[in-house]
């Protein structure tokens, strides 16, 4: 099986995950991809150029059985700029998130062009793999309300065609998050924050919380990872001032051997997200051995057992909760992650490939 893939965006879970399916199926893979930033300029531009670059090194449809991206990508582009016969290859795309649910700072107006971007790119593949059921049902489920606000809009019902031809396979946990369970320091649990420093995540709702316990004196320490970007959060900074000796670690990593080794000493990882497709950072701290505490929404419910879940009225008293008994109920939402391993995902996300080579949507019928 020979596969060109194409990825927009290769870093952080991206590129990991591509290198996992790489490592994981034996298939024969010619990769194109960009670096993992300025994505709405790779969601308008990685289609061309990727074209430009499969004429430049003289690549021909023949030295490929099917093609694979990811949702960054305008698939549509590319089969409309690609040389000819690379428009007669199956394509899969692998949908790590989608533009429909994406949430919008209320000071931010959505720009509908990438929803209508996602909306083609899924109708142009003859396979939509997601991450989780709500990834996949947030798409086809808004595409009708997303489509109403276009004037004189005369097409078919998106949403069905979509689904009739779109399936969930998680991203996969690498085998190194699990071998980062250590033995607890001794002192205070530790709770981790390892998210993109974004108001999407909702760490406003995080150190709200953290703060508060704080003042009353619950011992616990904290460390707070993920991706800092120039214009974080003001509450960063605030909380940073304010929990003073309690912090453990403060900042990005700059390797993951690092992360993982902070997540093999925490006790409890908390999500405040608002959206979240599905929630890898985490999946990898719980399978590191810290207490999961997430929404009971998004798509934190189809990985993680009810009890490691919160509504938001009760999170303070959850993690309260969670910092004094962290390590209660723990195995079982351990256990929960072991049917996500590459060892029991990889055979299946190589039989949806192979399948797709013998079985594809006619375009005809599209």
């Amino acid at each position: 099986m020979r596969i060109l893939a194409l990825e927009p965006w290769h870093g952080g879970s991206h590129g990991r995950f591509l290198n996992g399916l790489i490592a994981n199926v034996d298939a024969d893979f010619r990769v194109l991809s960009l670096p993992a930033r300025a994505w709405k300029w790779r969601m308008r531009l990685a289609a061309p150029w990727f074209a430009d670059q499969i004429r430049a090194r003289g690549w021909k449809a023949g030295d490929f059985d099917l093609i694979f991206a990811t949702s960054l990508f305008d698939l549509p582009t590319f089969v409309g700029m690609a040389p000819a016969s690379f428009a007669a290859l199956p394509r899969i795309l692998y949908w790590h998130e989608n533009q429909l649910a994406y949430p919008v700072r209320e000071d931010h107006e959505r720009d509908r062009h990438f929803g209508v971007t996602n909306l083609l790119s899924a109708l142009a593949a003859d396979l939509n793999l997601f991450n989780s059921n709500y990834n996949l049902e947030s798409l086809v489920g808004g595409a009708a309300e997303f489509l109403s606000k276009a004037p004189d809009s005369t097409l078919s019902p998106v949403g069905p065609r979509i689904a009739a031809k779109s399936a969930v396979l998680p991203v996969p946990i690498d085998d190194d998050a699990f071998d980062a369970l250590a033995k607890r320091p001794p002192g205070p649990p530790i709770v981790v924050w390892n998210h993109r420093w974004e108001h999407d995540k909702g760490p406003d709702a995080f150190f709200e919380a953290v703060l508060a316990l704080a003042d009353e004196e619950l011992p616990f320490r904290i460390t707070v990872l993920g991706q800092r970007f120039r214009n974080a959060p003001s509450i960063f900074s605030r909380a940073e001032a304010q929990l003073g000796d309690r912090i453990e670690h403060w900042g990005p990593l700059p390797d993951r051997s690092g992360y993982l080794r902070c997540l093999g000493r925490a006790s409890v990882v908390v999500s405040t997200a608002r959206h979240e497709f599905q929630g890898l950072a985490m999946l990898e701290a719980t399978a590191a051995g810290a207490r999961p505490l997430a929404p009971r929404r998004l798509a934190y419910p189809e990985f993680l057992p009810d009890d490691c879940l919160y509504d938001d009225a009760e999170f303070t008293a959850r993690l309260r909760d969670a910092l004094n008994r962290p390590w209660t109920r723990h195995d079982l939402a351990l256990e929960a992650l072991e049917s996500l391993r590459w060892g029991q995902l990889g055979p299946r996300f190589r039989a949806s490939l192979e399948g797709n080579l013998v079985k594809s949507e006619s375009r005809d019928d599209r």
